[in-house]
């Protein structure tokens, strides 16, 4: 199968790409890992490509990289890749250190699949993280598998009220760029975009449902640390570049002030409609901070934390089908509502 091995700094990463999705599937991880390596983070990524990240704790450049076929079973087409490296300092990792050219997306553009219900709205779900990006991880469960699995039941709620149209950023378990999150949304000239996560707070009294808009700055401390924490996962994953926001500044600041207070009629409807359903939302439900996923400024958009994994009681909650179906519901109500506060008011500033 095609491969690929390369480094990257900051963080120090070294990075193997595999043209087989199901590559490193049965990856086990060691007991121990040695000194060079910190951490090891693997998954699939679009076009049939899986990827291993090997953060390091010193840097190294690469010597020699070596593909061999071997026969664990008869016939079994197995092969293994040897990789050799050695240590060097900081400044000549940089030096050599650099992904191949056009290695994201790794297989052309990302498409998503629009599921056509009656009405003209388009609602983008954006199930966060996947593939190699857990998220927030409480013991075995992986906020990744609990967000696809909060989106899916959503998707059949409001493909059933008959008033929207949805595309899914995902609908499996993918490793799916920030950049490509926002173009799958501006391809689909999305009404509003839904990007659902949950939590994790060990040590803090924290637990509900958060609704995110966008802003320059952190509504809090705590909503500005989440926003560089959700911002890093295309880096932690290997992409080299992630999304510039600065490349929005083109448009108007009439259109970016229009979208803002449609995000947040958006979030302030789904929050209500939570709360009123007997859905457990935060004490502080409304947030903002400058979130990438939420950047396109022609895309009213709305990150929404279902509830936090650190909290016993929201993640029993987030487990069950009958509080995903019941949180669901509530939520479509409230973008009811909110789709009848648009169509009501003007386009204006």
């Amino acid at each position: 199968a095609p491969y690929r091995v390369f480094t990257l700094t900051e963080p120090l990463r070294l990075v193997v790409d595999v043209k087989d999705a199901d590559a490193f599937e049965r990856l086990v991880q060691p007991d121990r890992l040695p000194r060079t390596i910190a951490e090891v983070r693997s998954g699939r990524m679009h076009g049939d490509w899986s990827r291993l990240v090997l953060t390091l704790s010193r840097p190294v450049e690469l010597q020699a990289v070596e593909l061999q076929a071997v026969e664990l079973a008869p016939g079994d087409g197995s092969a293994r890749l040897d990789i050799r490296t050695r240590r060097v300092s900081v400044d000549r990792m940089r030096e050599r250190a650099g992904a191949p050219p056009g290695v994201w997306p790794p297989a052309g553009p990302v498409t998503a699949t629009k599921r056509a219900g009656d009405g003209a709205i388009t609602i983008v779900i954006d199930p966060g993280h996947g593939g190699l990006d857990p998220g927030a991880v409480a013991g075995a469960l992986y906020e990744k598998d609990i967000v696809l699995a909060f989106a899916e039941t959503l998707r059949d709620r409001l493909l059933a009220r008959g008033l929207y149209s949805i595309v899914m950023t995902r609908e499996a378990d993918l490793f799916v760029s920030l950049t490509d999150r926002l173009t799958i949304a501006r391809e689909a000239q999305a009404d509003l975009l839904i990007s659902l996560h949950t939590n994790a707070v060990e040590g803090v009294d924290a637990s509900g449902a958060i609704a995110f808009t966008r802003s320059d700055r952190g509504s809090t401390a705590a909503a500005e640390a989440r926003a560089l924490l959700e911002n890093a996962a295309d880096e932690a994953a290997g992409i080299v570049a992630s999304v510039d926001a600065s490349v929005f500044t083109t448009l108007a600041d009439m259109a970016r002030r229009h979208t803002d207070r449609r995000s947040k009629s958006a979030a302030g409807a789904m929050v209500s409609a939570l709360e009123a359903d007997g859905i457990a939302i935060s004490r502080y439900p409304e947030q903002s901070a400058n979130f990438v996923v939420l950047s396109a400024p022609e895309i009213p958009s709305v990150l929404l934390e279902v509830g936090f994994l650190s909290d016993p009681q929201d993640r029993e909650n987030m487990l069950r089908t009958p509080w995903r179906s019941q949180a669901a519901e509530a939520i479509v109500a409230g973008l009811d509502v909110w789709l009848e506060e648009i169509q009501e008011r003007p386009a204006g500033p």
